[in-house]
């Protein structure tokens, strides 16, 4: 099922903007094409669902995904979650924060065959290497988004982001995640 195009409020959302340059950074600043994910997607929900989609295993042509986390009232105390009551205003909190993760899905080596023919060292290898691009990868995708957002004016001005842990999650059914998550704060405009 393909998608309408957003409509120009979502599109005009500087949420939705960091998360579209947030895919193309990922996509643009691969430090090793032969190791880039064959895929980039944008994802939603709580976990990346990532053995199969409807028509093929993604795990391991590799998938470069970004993906929405929580969102939550944060001025002054960015990129924690505020915890001052905000008496006696005529708006929300001046400002919101976002957490935004940037990530990556691979094939690890596993038993080969029926006969239970072990990885290889040489495997391992390959796998390491691809994790070392990913990692290469993400830390390119940060600073890409630094400058892009240094650039930026209108709604998106004054925008701040705060980079957080890559972490890299146990291996599930031959598939490994590597993950970067970002804070990034934003104005809420009916406050200003």
């Amino acid at each position: 099922m393909t998608s309408p195009i957003p409509p120009d409020v979502v599109a005009a959302d500087p949420v939705y903007q960091f998360a579209v340059q947030a895919l193309t950074c990922l996509q643009t600043t691969y430090p090793v094409s032969g190791f880039a994910p064959q895929r980039f997607e944008f994802r939603v929900g709580t976990n990346v669902t990532y053995d199969m989609d409807q028509y093929e295993d993604l795990c391991c042509p590799g998938l470069g995904y970004v993906m929405l986390g929580e969102t939550y009232p944060s001025s002054s105390s960015f990129p924690e979650q505020d915890i001052v009551r905000q008496a006696n205003t005529v708006c929300a909190p001046p400002a919101w924060a976002q957490r935004i993760t940037v990530g990556i899905i691979r094939c690890i080596p596993v038993v080969i065959d029926e006969m239970g023919t072990m990885p290889t060292a040489d495997d391992w290898l390959l796998a390491f290497h691809e994790n070392v691009a990913d990692v290469m990868a993400l830390r390119a995708t940060a600073c890409c988004l630094r400058s892009w957002l240094n650039e930026q004016t209108g709604l998106l001005l004054g925008m701040s982001m705060v980079i957080e842990n890559q972490t890299q999650s146990s291996p599930q059914g031959g598939c490994v995640e590597r993950t970067l998550t970002m804070a990034l704060q934003h104005m809420n405009c009916d406050c200003i």
